[in-house]
């Protein structure tokens, strides 16, 4: 077997393992984020600890900065590719330059893996620090975290904020 096909192997058995059905027979358990985890119960209507998508959603990062959820397609974002537009301003309101560089992660914290796709970021209203992110890739039912993180020239982190959904299948 050649070294890229163990490889290969080995990665989609860690990721069945990741993902896959819990079958130990016990009750449905929350996991240490109160989230039901892989083959317990699921479905939005069951789960607690997301936010509720309206445009407009604003977080604020540690540091004071804004991050505010200006649009998503689909809306509410949905299982599959997403495009948000986030606008974000520093502690003092004034808006990110189109410069500025930050990083988008999707992650699912109940099963420890995020997304293979990488968004790209793309400033769309300069004037009020808007960047258009595409695609942010849910590829699965789930509650999915989004951190939008701001760093610095030496690529170390500003601020950061974070949206939580549960994607519905």
């Amino acid at each position: 077997m050649t070294r890229l096909l163990r490889f290969a192997l080995v990665g989609l058995a860690a990721f069945t393992v990741a993902c896959g059905d819990d079958d130990g027979g016990g009750e449905d358990e929350p996991t240490t984020t109160g989230i039901p985890g892989p083959g317990q119960l699921e479905g939005c209507d069951v789960l607690e600890g997301f936010d509720e998508y309206v445009a407009g959603l604003e977080k604020t990062g540690a540091d004071g900065y804004t991050f505010r959820l200006v649009a998503a397609t689909p809306a509410p974002p949905q299982q599959g590719e997403n495009t948000w537009v986030v606008e974000i301003s520093g502690p003092d309101a004034t808006p990110l330059a189109a410069d500025a560089s930050f990083s988008i992660v999707p992650w699912m914290p109940d099963h420890g893996h995020g997304t293979n796709i990488i968004a790209g970021v793309t400033p769309v209203n300069d004037a009020a620090g808007q960047f258009e992110i595409t695609p942010v890739d849910l590829w699965m039912p789930g509650v999915w975290t989004v951190d939008v993180t701001i760093e610095n020239e030496a690529g170390a982190r500003v601020d950061s904020g974070q949206f939580a959904f549960c994607i519905e299948g």
